[in-house]
């Protein structure tokens, strides 16, 4: 498989996997898949990071977390380490 596919590939994993209610007020829910792979190793995982408010994605700067927020949607993509993950989720 050609290295950007299969980049892409985890990119659309995260992307369906990691959706966040909240910034940190509610537990987040994660796609089985997705925690399989957070199970399986430290990452990194590319992931979506859905929050109530557009200006929550800043939290993901608070954790040292490489992201790019969407201006008109309350989300960011996100490089995250598991633990990154379990924080933002929590």
């Amino acid at each position: 498989m050609h290295p950007g596919l299969r980049h892409f590939r985890h990119f659309l994993t995260g992307l369906a996997g990691l959706l966040l209610a909240g910034a940190a007020s509610a537990s987040g829910t994660i796609d089985p898949a997705l925690a399989q792979r957070l199970a399986s190793g430290a990452g990194p995982h590319d992931v979506i990071v859905t929050f109530k408010n557009v200006a929550d994605a800043s939290a993901l700067a608070g954790i040292g977390a490489n992201f790019v927020a969407l201006h008109e949607l309350p989300m960011a993509g996100a490089r995250l380490t598991t633990a990154q993950v379990e924080t933002v989720r929590n």
